[in-house]
């Protein structure tokens, strides 16, 4: 449960941080009626990276590798082990 608790925290805090930026660079600009070019540009070039073009930071290769990254649990790397099919008489 503390995993979900701290995983809805950083989220809300990376989206709150955003917003903040965003605001900052509006701030300067209160009194006008249109935003200058590339304070609408900034913005909207963040929206279309998060929205069209954005992947997952770390793709797991496997559930396994996502369970012991979340469990902490060292996974040995793909073909750290090795199966002999040499049969002896």
């Amino acid at each position: 449960m503390r995993l979900i608790a701290a995983a809805c925290a950083g989220f809300l805090l990376a989206v709150l941080w955003m917003d903040l930026i965003f605001d900052s660079q509006v701030l300067r600009h209160r009194g006008a009626d249109v935003l200058p070019e590339p304070v609408l540009d900034s913005i909207s070039r963040y929206y279309h990276r998060a929205t069209t073009t954005s992947r997952p930071a770390v793709a797991p290769a496997s559930s396994a590798e996502s369970t012991a990254a979340v469990l902490r649990i060292s996974v040995p790397p793909a073909g750290a082990f090795s199966v002999s099919t040499t049969v002896v008489n």
